[in-house]
């Protein structure tokens, strides 16, 4: 203020004006700094909600593969249980090649040919 416009107004009047004006401006800067913080904050707080949802979709999607694990392991476990007693049983239904009467080091597959021959050669004579 100019010292015309200031004539006639009370000295104490205006230093209180002065005061009020710099404590205005001190709460207009507080004003800011906090506005600029809420801003900052809030940024931070959107990407934390996004963070914190993509985790939780992992989370769901990691335990439905540890549930889908599990009953594989089951099925693996129950299935190797059982082999023991499946090797047994083939085991059991193989005839070994010398309870079958062949003499020693000819080969299967000879006397099946001779076996069809027999057969056939049988079947020949019966038609005759």
């Amino acid at each position: 203020l100019t010292q015309d416009e200031t004539a006639g107004i009370p000295r104490t009047m205006l230093e209180r004006t002065t005061e009020l004006d710099k404590e205005l401006t001190k709460y207009q800067e507080y004003s800011s700094r906090l506005q600029k913080t809420i801003k900052d904050r809030a940024a931070k707080n959107k990407i934390l909600s996004e963070q914190s949802l993509i985790q939780s979709q992992d989370k769901q999607m990691l335990f439905a593969r540890v549930v889908a694990l599990r009953k594989d392991n089951e099925r693996m476990q129950e299935e190797l249980s059982r082999l023991p007693s499946r090797v047994a049983s083939i085991a059991s239904d193989m005839t070994p090649l010398s309870a079958t009467g062949l003499p020693p080091g000819s080969r299967p597959d000879g006397m099946v040919a001779q076996l069809r021959e027999s057969v056939l050669h049988a079947g020949s004579d019966v038609a005759s």
